[in-house]
């Protein structure tokens, strides 16, 4: 199936008839290998998302430690690294009260400026591994099987089999790092340009758990669904970003509110960028997704009292 034969094709066009590169080389394939390849190219995308169980707060320490040795971190830095991580405590404060302090014994402290790059570290070996695998969604030599965003990742494969071993994979890593993730809150998904017909139900496994297949699931504030279209709602645009000013401001908020510095900050480091997080939805309108500016003031009103 992989012996094919190579015919040349003149480019025209008044090209020189001795210069090799004027020609095109066209491959004369077998039927069986374009039937293949047919199939290969109408086959649905099997998609599972999965979510970390509190990714950052259960990070593994030790295993840490090890990692940050194993990238060539040692010595004097690394003993630094192990002091700001051992025999930590926190306070929780909440209205004006303060509980008593307790002992943190695993986890990267998020907040920390050091933490996401803890994280990246610490499940490096996965990313690793699922890239090197042969089961997940290639472009040439190129692997994008594990689309990672933080503790989110997206597992891409063409077979339903192809996407089972890459889950296979997390869940071996998971128990042997110490962590897991929340099968309750992961999600299967058949993905195709067209409505896609199967006599059953995708069955995805993680560990001892099935993972749930759906038709719709949230990934970065942008709905997915099986065909890949996500519906357009500005509200809900709206309303998630007015969510994002007053669960972020209300740290800041004073008697007299917000300082408008403060809150240009929060606007400018939290809401405006979960906010083009969604472009993808309105490049698909043909919306500038900067109309989104003038509307700021309305999605934020009130929100700044100082």
């Amino acid at each position: 199936m992989k012996m094919g034969l190579t015919v040349t094709l003149h480019k025209g066009k008044g090209k020189t008839t001795s210069e090799p590169n004027n020609y095109r080389a066209i491959s004369l394939l077998p039927v069986v290998y374009k039937l293949f390849e047919s199939v290969e190219r109408r086959s649905p995308l099997h998609v599972c998302y999965l979510d970390a169980r509190a990714a950052f707060d259960c990070v593994w320490i030790s295993g840490l430690l090890y990692k940050l040795h194993d990238k060539g971190i040692a010595g004097k830095d690394l003993r630094i690294i192990n002091s700001t991580l051992r025999n930590a405590s926190s306070r929780v404060i909440h209205s004006g009260c303060l509980s008593e302090p307790f002992a943190i014994e695993q986890g990267t402290r998020q907040g920390s400026i050091c933490a996401p790059f803890y994280y990246t570290v610490f499940v490096g070996g996965l990313l690793e591994q699922l890239q090197a695998s042969p089961h997940g969604l290639k472009i040439g030599d190129v692997s994008i099987s594990a689309h990672t965003q933080a503790d989110d990742i997206v597992l891409l494969s063409l077979p339903r089999s192809g996407l089972q071993r890459l889950v296979n994979i997390c869940h071996d890593y998971a128990n042997r790092w110490r962590y897991t993730y929340n099968p309750s809150k992961c999600a299967a998904m058949i993905m195709h340009r067209k409505q896609y017909t199967r006599t059953q139900p995708q069955v995805i496994i993680y560990g001892d758990t099935t993972i749930q297949e759906a038709t719709s699931y949230v990934h970065l504030v942008i709905t997915q669904s099986p065909c890949g279209k996500s519906p357009l709602n500005i509200d809900v645009v709206k309303r998630k970003m007015r969510g994002t000013y007053f669960s972020t401001s209300s740290v800041a908020r004073g008697p007299a509110g917000v300082n408008p510095t403060t809150a240009m900050k929060i606007y400018t480091m939290c809401v405006l960028p979960r906010a083009l997080c969604i472009v993808p939805q309105f490049y698909r309108k043909a919306v500038c997704p900067w109309l989104l500016l003038p509307l700021i003031p309305s999605f934020i009103q009130n929100g700044v009292g100082y």
